[in-house]
């Protein structure tokens, strides 16, 4: 880090604004992939839930007893639970990527306060 110090040590205060410019967009840039990838996360995630709960639902369809297996309506409402389930998945999803930003946003206003801080 003092070899990191030294070298900004050299620059004039044009140069620095112009680093702090390009390590902010690469920030904000990193921030927009990590949001990207949350929400392709959640969506996979999502999906590899709802797959796993239907095959464990055909499974039971499969291999119960007749007397066990579902009627029409019982199937319907089956289909509308996991529809739900699948909603509220993705809304749990979402709630984690803003939270996140929210995060991510107050790590960087504390380091650039501690920037602006320093003494010239």
């Amino acid at each position: 880090m003092s070899d990191t110090a030294t070298n900004l040590d050299h620059l004039d205060a044009q140069q620095l604004r112009e680093m702090v410019q390009s390590l902010m967009g690469q920030v904000q840039a990193n921030k927009l992939e990590i949001q990207r990838r949350d929400q392709e996360l959640a969506f996979k995630q999502a999906a590899i839930d709802k797959l796993t709960y239907e095959m464990a639902v055909l499974k039971r369809l499969k291999f119960a007893a007749k007397s066990e297996a579902f009627s029409t309506e019982q199937k319907s409402l089956l289909e509308e639970t996991i529809q739900l389930l699948n909603r509220q998945l993705l809304h749990s999803a979402s709630l984690k990527v803003v939270a996140a930003k929210l995060l991510l946003e107050k790590v960087l206003e504390v380091n650039w306060a501690r920037f602006r801080s320093r003494p010239e």
